[in-house]
Formats: structure tokens, sequence, C-alpha cells
């Protein structure tokens, strides 16, 4: 997924799962941590300094390793308490950070290029491949909930809604790829239609 989607999503997610008895002021600051801490993974982008044969071997490696996702989370609420000045310290932003850090994960699960979620102790690439990686649809029904949630500021529920939506969607989308294909009943010209089990592909015809 792309990072702005990525930062997106975390805002979302933020504004979704803020407490209901959080300090009014505090809400800004909690939707910036979870802006920051899902776009974050993606530093690893400076690898391709040293070389594009580095950045596709290590890309979407150690900065997002579940394993090391509480560490990651540490170090970035710590960062993130110092510049956007969270009176409570970091403590108060560590849960938001590390939702972040996990949906931005997820967020690339279901890509098909591939996650390592167990680096660094594996480089095997988890990955389901259900939405491209940059998909305007996703990212539609995120900007739609942070606008709605803009408006109606003291609810969350347009962004549970929208957050609910997008898991929704994603889910649809899992549920075609694995249909299984199977051919309809011959026409009267001899040819069957086959239907697609993703939304890459129309459906194909062939001759029996």
């Amino acid at each position: 997924m792309d990072t702005l989607t990525h930062a997106l999503s975390g805002a979302l997610l933020a504004r979704a799962t803020a407490p209901k008895d959080a300090p009014p002021r505090s809400l800004p600051r909690r939707i910036a941590a979870g802006f920051f801490a899902c776009a974050a993974p993606d530093l690893d982008f400076v690898v391709s300094f040293v070389g594009p044969v580095d950045y596709l071997a290590n890309h979407r490696g150690v900065t997002h390793s579940l394993i090391l996702l509480p560490l990651w989370a540490l170090v970035l609420s710590w960062v993130l308490a110092k510049i956007l000045r969270e009176p409570r310290g970091a403590r108060a932003l560590y849960g938001v950070t590390a939702m972040g850090l996990a949906l931005h994960i997820a967020g690339d699960v279901i890509t098909s290029y591939g996650t390592m979620v167990l680096a660094p102790f594996s480089d095997w690439r988890a990955q389901i491949g259900t939405t491209f990686i940059i998909d305007l649809w996703f990212s539609g029904i995120i900007v739609a909930g942070l606008a709605a949630s803009a408006v109606l500021r003291r609810s969350r529920w347009p962004a549970v809604a929208a957050s609910a939506l997008a898991v929704q969607l994603d889910g649809v989308r899992l549920r075609r790829r694995s249909a299984p294909l199977r051919p309809r009943e011959p026409r009267a010209d001899g040819t069957a239609q086959l239907p697609s089990g993703g939304r890459l592909y129309r459906d194909a015809r062939f001759r029996l």
C-alpha cells in the first residue's frame, strides 16, 4: 500500500479507537501520532540510496516485523511525544503508535509484494494479494471517513464505520479470490463462460 494511504489509515484508526474519556485537547495529538506511526515503517526507503537491489531485498523487512513491533513502538512513541509535545509523555502514545505500526504491516500483507513479518529471524514474506499497492477504492473509503470525522468532531462513529467498510471490502475481495473457478453450463453455440475468481480478470470464454 502507498505510504500516504498508510498514514491516513493510521489517523482514521486513531480517531476510531479514541477513548471517550480522553482529554479534548489530546485528540489532535493522538490522530497525528497514528498518522506518523502508520507511515513510519516505510522509512526503510533509505536503503534505496545503497542500491536498487538492496532496496528490493530489504524493503518491508525489519521495519515491518511483528517481532520487533513492540521495540519500534517504544522508540517511536518517545520520539512522537517529544515532537507533538504530549504532556503525558510517551506512555500516552504507545498504544496508538503500536496500533499504527500493526495496521501498516496488515496493509502491506494484503498486497502481493510480500512482507517479512518475522524479520530478522526469517525472510519469509507474508502476502494475501487482495489489494493493489495503490488502491483508489481503499484510499477513498479512508479519506471519506476522515472527512466525515472532521465534520462530526464529537463522534468517532464515522471513523469506526469507515474502518469497518475498508475491512469488509478486503474481505469481499478475499472471498472472490478464493472462490473456485467452475465453468458454467454450455451455451447453444458450444461455448461456456468461465467466472473470474479475481478482480483483475474479466469473464473468459472458451470452446468446449
